[in-house]
């Protein structure tokens, strides 16, 4: 049975705008599903063809990174790292730290903000399996994607 990639898109949008991996995995599912029927995009979408290689590229990159990331690692050492996230973001309230530039202080927060957000991600996906498969295994079964992402 297959699942069109516009009601995963829809199930999705439930989450919060800072799901991560999830988000990468969409992103590069429409994309790739534009790519391989072109017929049905315009004529500017057709036009950035490199520019969409590279992106669709660049998504299964950043999703290996992370995969490998979660398989090089136990549970615990992501627990671990997520505490000391938390404290980093205490820092944020340090005396010290108001009088650092607008733009260093904003580097921090969303730096650690997005750690913060991957660490959950990695913790809650741990805890429901025990390895992730290819990002083009999820775009061949879509049932395998939901199973994952179900948040």
């Amino acid at each position: 049975m297959a699942i069109a990639f516009e009601k995963i898109e829809r199930l999705l949008t439930n989450k919060p705008d800072d799901a991560i991996i999830g988000g990468i995995m969409l992103e590069y599912f429409v994309l790739r599903s534009k790519m391989e029927n072109p017929e049905g995009q315009s004529w500017y979408f057709k036009s950035g063809a490199e520019r969409n290689r590279e992106k669709l590229e660049s998504l299964k990159n950043e999703y290996e990174v992370i995969r490998k990331l979660f398989h090089e690692h136990p549970l615990d050492y992501f627990i671990q790292t997520l505490a000391e996230a938390d404290r980093k973001k205490k820092f944020e309230s340090d005396p010290l730290f108001k009088k650092f530039p607008l733009f260093f202080k904003y580097l921090f927060h969303s730096k650690n903000e997005y750690e913060i957000c991957l660490l959950k991600e990695i913790i809650e996906l741990k805890s429901k399996v025990s390895q992730i498969e290819s990002i083009d295994h999820y775009y061949d079964s879509p049932e395998e994607y939901l199973k994952i992402i179900s948040w």
